[in-house]
């Protein structure tokens, strides 16, 4: 579950942002718990340590604004990913006073939120271990993420190889696996295989190792793979 807050005083502006994260994330399948806040008083009344992964805050508001805001969130809170959303220019550079992750002018632009927040995924990846939920054969496991080695997908049957042993689904499409976990550096070589970056340990011109497992690279896809593969290990993803 990712959590956010959305601190604006402008009730239109405060709902549009709220809807294009609601349709990012749910495009991608990933649950999300969106709070909003008319001013950064009621904000501050109720902000806790890892509360939040996310914050989206306005700057110039009533009462505390959101600079001042946000310096006092920071005495307790140094991990969360902290956006600046106004039409104030000039608050850029101050923005980065308090570590902010990036910075937002209004209006707010669907198709440059989306690219924040692929990196702002990025980002949450490498510092959280996000549990996912799968149905297996034998029931519910919750797994995290970065315990999935690969997944094998044989028809509409699933299995999912991780560190701790391998789950069997009976159904499921690539499509929906792909959209939960390619936001963190899965990547598919072949359609019957999409791999967990972090775990491949050589790559051939027709193969690739997982650890034991010796997978095809498709040569559709080998383009693609090579420059995911080079950009995750350069540390570009």
């Amino acid at each position: 579950m990712i959590k956010i807050a959305i601190v604006e005083d402008d009730a239109r502006q405060q709902e549009e942002l709220r809807a294009y994260l609601t349709k990012y994330f749910s495009d991608l399948h990933l649950p999300t718990e969106i709070t909003s806040f008319g001013g950064a008083d009621a904000f501050l009344y109720e902000f806790g340590r890892h509360k939040y992964n996310m914050i989206f805050m306005d700057i110039e508001m009533p009462g505390t604004n959101g600079m001042e805001a946000s310096e006092r969130l920071r005495e307790e809170d140094e991990d969360v990913l902290l956006f600046f959303v106004t039409n104030l220019a000039q608050y850029a550079l101050e923005s980065y006073k308090v570590s902010a992750f990036d910075y937002i002018v209004k209006p707010v632009n669907y198709y440059n939120l989306a690219l924040k927040m692929k990196r702002a995924l990025r980002q949450l990846k490498r510092t959280e271990d996000t549990p996912i939920m799968i149905n297996a054969s034998d029931g519910q496991h919750v797994i995290s993420v970065s315990d999935i080695r690969y997944v094998e997908v044989m028809g509409h049957n699933v299995i999912y190889h991780t560190t701790k042993g391998d789950l069997f689904v009976g159904y499921d499409s690539l499509k929906s696996i792909r959209a939960k976990l390619e936001p963190y550096d899965f990547v598919l070589c072949d359609r019957s295989f999409l791999v967990n970056l972090k775990y491949v340990t050589g790559v051939s011109r027709e193969n690739l190792y997982v650890g034991d497992a010796t997978l095809k690279i498709a040569k559709s896809r080998r383009a693609e793979f090579m420059l995911a593969f080079t950009r995750y290990f350069s540390g570009e993803a």
